[in-house]
């Protein structure tokens, strides 16, 4: 179990904060000049409220592998992508504002077999439906508004420079 409060990552290579099998909160936190993801959950359950994102080459948040995340007061900005959620896993996020992100600002897709539908929920948020994807098997919902799920090649996604990961 972990609260994380006012806390400032800055300039990391990879992932800046990787939490896996836990519970806990994120509160009134930076993420700046990150390599990889501000935040990449693995079978955890977190809470965040007030963060920044900025200049993040992957994902602002990437929830995986079951989790299960309640965000408030998110903002990302210069971002790959603001969310992704995959893998069995459940989000549901109030109040993301994303400005001049590089990437698809909300995803919602299965990248390793057997986890089951994934669910992401975004209320009060200027990303558009144009700007998100989500996968057949899985659901998203932007501002009360049902996103068609589509095919996609998770090969391909993962191939592009953004969600590309560092390798020595």
């Amino acid at each position: 179990n972990f609260l994380l409060n006012n806390m400032k990552f800055q300039d990391t290579i990879s992932d800046s904060l990787d939490i896996d099998f836990s519970i806990g909160k994120v509160e009134n936190s930076t993420f700046q000049k990150i390599g990889g993801d501000a935040i990449d959950l693995s079978g955890s359950k977190v809470k965040i409220k007030k963060i920044r994102c900025n200049y993040i080459k992957d994902k602002c948040l990437s929830v995986g592998e079951k989790s299960v995340l309640s965000a408030d007061k998110v903002f990302s900005e210069r971002s790959g992508t603001a969310v992704a959620t995959k893998d069995g896993s459940y989000s549901k996020i109030i109040d993301l504002f994303v400005r001049n992100n590089k990437g698809i600002s909300a995803m919602v897709y299965n990248k390793k077999s057997g986890y089951g539908k994934s669910t992401l929920i975004l209320r009060n948020t200027n990303i558009k439906s144009s700007d998100s994807l989500t996968s057949k098997e899985n659901y998203l919902e932007i501002n009360n508004n049902v996103i068609r799920p589509k095919f996609v090649n998770v090969e391909k996604l993962y191939s592009n420079e953004q969600m590309k990961k560092f390798r020595k």
